[in-house]
């Protein structure tokens, strides 16, 4: 997900620079993740509807 490998990269530059703390970076990193954790979700359920909807449709 491009959007979250963005929001770590900044975060490590931030970070790296002094211009935020651990914890501030920490925060950030687990944003990315919660982002790519629900991106992950939402693939999931696409995909089940899927295989159910060709279940349904005897595929």
């Amino acid at each position: 997900m491009p959007a979250a490998r963005e929001m770590r990269r900044l975060s490590c530059v931030e970070y790296e620079a002094g211009e935020i703390t651990y914890v501030e970076h920490v925060q950030n990193l687990s944003s990315a993740l919660a982002v790519e954790m629900d991106h992950a979700r939402a693939t999931d359920a696409l995909d089940q509807a899927i295989v159910r909807l060709n279940f349904i449709k005897g595929k």
